[in-house]
């Protein structure tokens, strides 16, 4: 059993919510519920794709804002793969681009 496999396994099992890809999952899903992603959800191309994603909601930090904060997590396992200066850089656009 490869390390990446192993590790997906054990992220499928402890973490609620966790998908292996799901990108776009959760894209479309934060911009039926949340709104604000104009056309991100339609995008397919990201430059990148990440080995597993997680949505997690948590208390909001600030009491005047929802009752959930709303964190999009981006898993990379490491194995024999490193994670290229390439996908590191389209994973920081990405980001730069949902959360300007």
């Amino acid at each position: 059993m490869s390390i990446e496999r192993l590790a997906q396994e054990r992220l499928i099992r402890q973490l609620v919510g966790y998908r292996k890809h799901g990108l776009n999952f959760w894209l479309r899903h934060i911009a039926e519920t949340h709104g604000g992603l104009e056309g991100m959800e339609e995008q397919r191309s990201h430059g990148f794709v990440p080995d597993g994603t997680r949505l997690r909601r948590q208390p909001a930090f600030n009491p005047d804002c929802e009752p959930w904060d709303t964190t999009l997590e981006l898993w990379e396992i490491e194995d024999s793969h490193l994670l290229s200066e390439i996908k590191l850089h389209n994973i920081g656009l990405f980001a730069n681009d949902l959360f300007d």
